[in-house]
């Protein structure tokens, strides 16, 4: 069971670290202040990824739950990276981005595109919490008290 809190204590971690990591990149790419729509992206993305965990249910069943775990820890691994890549490499010219619709295209992409690592952290993040609440369900007495 340490192993399992070792997992989703990384995994917090490293929401974190892409937050301040994207909160930086942003504040570099566009103007400072939306350097904070970082931080609605995360509430946004965390919230929409466990909403997902609790409007599908019967995707993430006692015997479904360790893959599922698994496949949203490495999708936010994989994206995660690739996200940040993807934010370096679009050329975006803020003094013409609303005068141009592809500038205006490009400038929403470097906004939008940060919210899917958080869709998945919070898939792996909710997965765990459901999986922990399983262990503990198969471990109380029939009373409902430990003991």
């Amino acid at each position: 069971m340490s192993s399992f809190y070792l997992g989703l204590l990384l995994l917090c971690a490293s929401t974190l670290m892409y937050e301040v990591i994207l909160t930086r990149l942003l504040s570099v790419v566009s103007w400072y202040y939306l350097a904070f729509v970082s931080v609605s992206m995360t509430i946004f993305g965390m919230t929409a990824g466990a909403l997902f965990v609790q409007v599908r249910e019967d995707l993430f069943t006692e015997g479904l739950i360790r893959r599922r775990a698994f496949q949203a820890t490495r999708a936010a691994a994989i994206s995660m990276p690739l996200v940040l890549l993807a934010m370096l490499a679009i050329p975006l010219d803020l003094s013409r981005s609303l005068q141009t619709a592809y500038s205006f295209l490009l400038f929403s992409t470097v906004i939008s595109v940060p919210f899917l690592p958080y869709n998945v952290e919070a898939l792996s993040a909710a997965t765990a919490n459901i999986s922990a609440h399983m262990v503990q369900e198969r471990h109380r007495s029939p009373r409902g008290h430990p003991g």
